[in-house]
């Protein structure tokens, strides 16, 4: 480009630039800017306690959402714990009727073994006074089927311990895995 061209465009351009810059300086730009800025700034001051009221609102909304949606599931939770509790206490029942039971078996074996025991004792009284060695034979016999049936006897009522300490176990057990339905069998229980 020729140095007369140059010149010529350079002083366009600053021609253009003088223009912009005095009517961003002028008097009536400024005061239009300085007043649309004074409203911006006015009605931001004014829309603060409104914003902050808002926000107040909304986080008791969510609030009251949440409560809602709570008091909402309340019964399916009461719902279920009854269940449970009704389960325990099916468990329960269960339990101290197995309980009974084994007293009544656990006695009835504890009686034969007393009857078990009084024949041999007298079976042993009538040894003394048999007069046959057959009779003898018959009577040692007896004795011995008499102490096959005591320590039958004796082997149930173990087994009836055996049960019943595994109950306890599971019982407890039970208690652990479903803490408050236990709990609340036991207030029940106290009352």
């Amino acid at each position: 480009m020729a140095p007369e061209r140059k010149i010529a465009l350079m002083s366009r351009r600053k021609s253009v630039h003088r223009q912009r810059g005095a009517a961003l300086k002028s008097p009536v730009i400024l005061r239009k800017a300085s007043v649309v800025h004074a409203k911006i700034k006015i009605s931001s001051l004014t829309m603060l306690p409104d914003i902050e009221n808002l926000l107040h609102l909304q986080e008791a909304d969510r609030e009251i959402r949440r409560l809602n949606e709570e008091v909402a599931a309340l019964p399916k939770r009461v719902a279920a714990i009854e269940e449970k509790l009704a389960g325990t206490r099916a468990v329960l029942e269960k339990a101290k009727t197995a309980v009974k039971a084994d007293e009544a078996a656990r006695r009835k074996y504890e009686t034969a073994i007393k009857d078990l025991q009084g024949k041999i004792s007298k079976y042993r009284d009538q040894s003394l006074e048999v007069k046959t060695n057959d009779q003898y034979k018959a009577l040692l016999h007896e004795i011995q089927f008499a102490e096959q049936d005591i320590r039958a006897n004796e082997d149930k009522i173990l087994d009836l311990m055996v049960n019943a300490e595994a109950r306890e176990k599971r019982e407890f057990l039970q208690r652990l895995i479903h803490p408050e339905a236990g709990l609340a069998l036991l207030e029940e229980l106290g009352s």
